[in-house]
């Protein structure tokens, strides 16, 4: 059989995978996550009560034009955030990251088998299988979800070289 052809390409591949997809929800989830803290800064900044919101800079001129302006946004902000859920999105992106982590590790493991023992036997590949299912969990759990092709790309491009092909140990037969 062809080096190219072995059946542990099948694993490699989903192990490049699992890697994609754990950078791509940790990246998604420092956006939102960033974005969640700015509004909820704003938020707080812009509250009547706030030490902010007391400075006699924003009673004339210029300051006038900026606190109405901030005070409109975070009007806007806080009717929006919870049709947004924006929280619920962070939790499940916190899940998937977390889940992928985890899938990742698992992957590891058995990439390191396999070249410790210089073999893909039916166990490994049984190994393989629970990971699929894993990974099949977790897909689940982010039905719906939109994908940013521009980021898959770019992150795909940086998985490439981290986990070249010629990275990977090919069993004979």
């Amino acid at each position: 059989m062809p080096v190219d052809e072995h059946k542990v390409w099948e694993f490699y591949d989903f192990y490049r995978t699992v890697r994609l997809n754990w950078k791509y929800y940790k990246k998604k989830l420092r956006r939102f996550t960033k974005l969640n803290n700015t509004l909820e800064i704003l938020l707080a900044v812009t509250a009547p009560g706030s030490a902010i919101a007391g400075y006699t800079v924003w009673e004339e001129g210029l300051g006038r034009w900026v606190w109405m302006i901030l005070g409109t946004a975070a009007a806007i902000f806080s009717l929006a955030k919870p049709i947004l859920k924006i929280n619920k999105h962070v939790e499940k992106l916190e899940k998937a990251t977390q889940a992928y982590a985890a899938l990742h590790g698992d992957c590891i493991e058995l990439q390191s088998e396999i070249r410790h023992k210089e073999a893909y036997t039916e166990s490994m590949y049984k190994q393989y299988q629970k990971l699929l299912k894993k990974r099949n969990n977790i897909k689940q759990g982010l039905a719906g979800e939109m994908e940013d092709r521009n980021l898959i790309s770019l992150l795909q491009e940086e998985v490439e070289e981290e986990l070249p092909s010629n990275n990977f140990f090919i069993p004979k037969g």
